[in-house]
């Protein structure tokens, strides 16, 4: 496997130092709880870095368990996937676990510049705070996927 490149491991750090945002470092990964707006709280960030891209993974303090939930998670990720150009929802089958996903292709000569790191991270947090409330409604079962989506828009 190859190893995360230093320089988009030392923009990441400078990006999170300079926002004066507190991070953990392990391995090729960094860690951050930001709080958000709204009825979610907080959101646990994971920065993945490779040797030429970052992946940054918002893990969502929400999960659903039976099989009919995850049917209409699935669902609605789906809807809200294809009206997304950044980033994407994603669920695991196994754990239940729902995230939000974006990434950034840097080649291995490039380094991300600050704004770049700054969209990856602030415009994750934006579509999950966005889209947290249609969540909601369809975990608890109060919506359908198409419906709550929908409520989005009007």
């Amino acid at each position: 496997m190859a190893e995360p490149s230093p320089r988009i491991m030392q923009a990441i750090e400078d990006f999170f130092n300079t926002r004066r945002m507190k991070f953990t470092l392990s391995g090729d990964a960094f860690y951050i709880e930001a709080n958000v707006e709204g009825r979610l709280k907080t959101v646990d960030i994971f920065v993945h870095v490779s040797e030429s891209s970052f992946v940054a993974n918002f893990y969502l303090p929400l999960k659903t368990t039976d099989d009919v939930g995850k049917l209409r998670m699935a669902e609605f990720i789906a809807r809200a996937n294809s009206e997304m150009n950044d980033g994407c929802f994603e669920l695991d089958f196994d754990s239940g676990d729902i995230r939000f996903r974006m990434s950034h292709f840097c080649g291995t000569d490039e380094e991300p510049i600050f704004e770049v790191i700054e969209h990856t991270i602030f415009e994750g947090l934006k579509e999950i705070v966005w889209y947290s409330d249609a969540l909601f409604k369809v975990l608890r079962g109060a919506a359908s996927p198409k419906d709550a989506l929908d409520s989005l828009y009007i």
